[in-house]
């Protein structure tokens, strides 16, 4: 009997197929979301408290939050 993979695909086996794909996506997403340019272009585009705010006025913010959240 030859060793296939899966026989038949199927919701399961598409879902472990794409496990170590997504794996891969969240490193690469919380490596692009720490770089702190990133972070503070999307949070002034897109949560009210920080639009209108300069990229350098959202970095001091955010690292405020960060050093009272620790």
């Amino acid at each position: 009997m030859k060793n296939k993979k899966y026989s038949t695909p199927n919701h399961l086996a598409n879902s472990l197929d794409n496990s170590s794909q997504n794996t891969q996506y969240d490193k690469h997403a919380k490596e692009i979301l720490a770089n702190k340019q990133v972070l503070s272009r999307i949070l002034s585009a897109t949560v009210a408290e920080y639009k209108g705010n300069l990229t350098h006025h959202t970095i001091l913010l955010l690292e405020q939050f960060f050093i009272l959240a620790e």
